[in-house]
């Protein structure tokens, strides 16, 4: 397995394996905009108020609230998937903004925007890949882009959850390609722990693509709240999902929302 951390191997490195599982994800992404724009409203963000999706992959959800109205701005670190984006903008008829820039520098990849921002999103579990102090730090330079009174939507795995029903082997299939997952959850520092091997199967036959170790930190609702607070935010909710769902161990997702007060 190469030295560069999984993030670049899978993002960058092979970003045509993790494009063909947004893809896959592109059915229900319309609908999962549409909850997040209920979030938003209850929150009292409404269209076209500014608001960041990052980071934004290849903009499935972007595309769409930026058809809702929202002057949206994504930001991922993969060229590859910022092209995507902007062809799906064009197919769905919407016009966001897409910047070049690394989560973990999303500041400094937006200059001159801070306190601009009514809403920022981060979704679909794209936080905990670098440790905890990297996510708080993410956490304040999203505070500073957030307007006064501007909200944080993150929705993320629900650690509870994964205890409850930790399986220690995963296959998915997209299309040809296959994903075999090894995970082992280290209850003493709630990473998960393990390699993701691709393959494109051929006829009965898999052709081995990438294996790369996809080490991330899991967060129960309780240390989300925590480091939300740490990073000067106020949290407002805890839902089990984007249809803002009760919480609950019983549910994979924990979606927080949080407010900027100051």
């Amino acid at each position: 397995m190469s030295g560069a951390h999984w993030t670049e191997q899978l993002f960058l490195d092979h970003a045509d394996i993790f494009l063909r599982i947004h893809e896959h994800a592109l059915d229900p992404a319309e609908a999962q905009a549409e909850a997040v724009a209920a979030i938003l409203d209850r929150g009292g963000v409404k269209p076209p108020a500014e608001i960041l999706d990052a980071p934004c992959g290849i903009g499935r959800h972007a595309v769409h609230l930026a058809r809702f109205g929202f002057r949206v701005t994504g930001l991922d670190f993969a060229p590859a998937f910022l092209a995507r984006a902007r062809q799906l903008a064009a197919e769905v008829g919407s016009n966001p903004e897409f910047v070049l820039g690394d989560l973990r520098e999303v500041r400094n990849a937006l200059p001159g925007r801070e306190g601009g921002f009514s809403a920022i999103l981060n979704l679909w579990t794209s936080f905990g890949y670098w440790g905890e102090d990297v996510d708080l730090s993410v956490f304040r330079q999203f505070h500073a882009l957030a307007a006064t009174g501007g909200l944080l939507v993150l929705d993320t795995i629900n650690r509870d959850w994964l205890v409850r029903e930790f399986r220690p082997c995963g296959y998915d299939e997209w299309g040809d390609l296959v994903h075999v997952e090894e995970r082992t959850l280290d209850l003493r520092t709630s990473w998960i722990l393990g390699p993701w091997r691709f393959y494109t199967r051929r006829d009965r036959d898999l052709l081995h693509k990438a294996t790369m170790s996809v080490d991330h930190r899991v967060y129960s609702a309780h240390e989300l709240r925590r480091l939300a607070h740490e990073a000067g935010w106020r949290v407002t909710d805890l839902w089990g999902g984007l249809g803002m769902e009760p919480l609950s161990a019983e549910r994979p997702r924990i979606v927080l929302v949080a407010r900027k007060e100051a």
